[in-house]
């Protein structure tokens, strides 16, 4: 056994220990061991847990051509993985394959009520930070796309003019504020939530009329707006203003 990897101080507070195949065609297993804000990854020497082989037929492509036993398509090798992870907010228990994706078969989660955050208040601002609408969420704590689109439409936006990465493509941008409090407790623990302090947060919210970035005309595609968490104490122009030349706009200038 072999130590790949040590960390002594991350950032989330965790508890478990698993065991997993390797990547790929790697033959080895992994050691994962989480105690607190320390974790160890170990190299096997011995194939504990054997990965899962599937075949894959490639027949029905045209590119495909056949290999030495006359087949079209090649093995994948599926990870598999055992044990157990307590976090502060849920338990994960795996217990099978891991295909690095949502949903997992290989792992089932039970999340802590007590622990999980509901939103129970949401509103949008105008500039100086006055409610111009507030918006509530539905019984079951889904968002309600409908009434948000609308209060979009109704709150007051600040328009700036600007210039690209490029320093030559003008970039007309326009921005609004939203502010949001959680409290801890879902279902049975909303008591919870009167027990801890509240969170507040309040973001910034920035829509392009064209693409923008250096990546804009590519196939991925240039950004056309985003979403954003404001400084305690920041104004929505100072937002913008910061991120603006965070991501390389220069010559901004306020229109109305």
């Amino acid at each position: 056994m072999k130590l790949t990897e040590y960390v002594k101080d991350r950032s989330e507070v965790q508890f478990g220990i698993w065991i997993q195949s390797g990547y790929d065609n790697e033959r080895e297993n992994h050691l994962a061991i989480y105690f607190g804000r320390r974790c160890w990854w170990f190299k096997l020497d011995k194939a504990i847990v054997k990965p899962t082989e599937k075949w894959v037929d490639t027949s029905h492509y045209d590119w495909a051509k056949p290999g030495p036993d006359g087949r079209c398509g090649y093995t994948n090798l599926i990870r598999k993985h055992y044990g157990f992870s307590l976090h502060p907010d849920c338990i994960r228990i795996f217990h099978g394959e891991n295909n690095d994706c949502w949903p997992d078969p290989g792992q089932s989660s039970w999340y802590f009520p007590w622990a999980q955050m509901r939103r129970v208040r949401h509103e949008f601002l105008d500039a100086n930070g006055d409610v111009i609408v507030s918006v509530s969420d539905k019984p079951n704590g889904a968002l309600d796309f409908d009434a948000i689109r609308a209060a979009e439409e109704m709150v007051p936006k600040l328009t700036y003019k600007m210039l690209d990465f490029d320093k030559k493509t003008e970039v007309t941008a326009k921005i609004y504020q939203t502010e949001s409090q959680y409290r801890y407790g879902e279902k049975w623990a909303k008591f919870v939530g009167y027990l801890v302090p509240s969170k507040t947060y309040r973001h910034i919210h920035v829509d392009y009329d064209k693409e923008t970035g250096p990546e804009r005309g590519s196939w991925k595609g240039g950004t056309t707006g985003y979403t954003a968490p404001m400084l305690k104490g920041e104004s929505l122009e100072e937002a913008f203003y910061r991120l603006s030349y965070r991501d390389g706009f220069s010559d901004i200038k306020f229109v109305r």
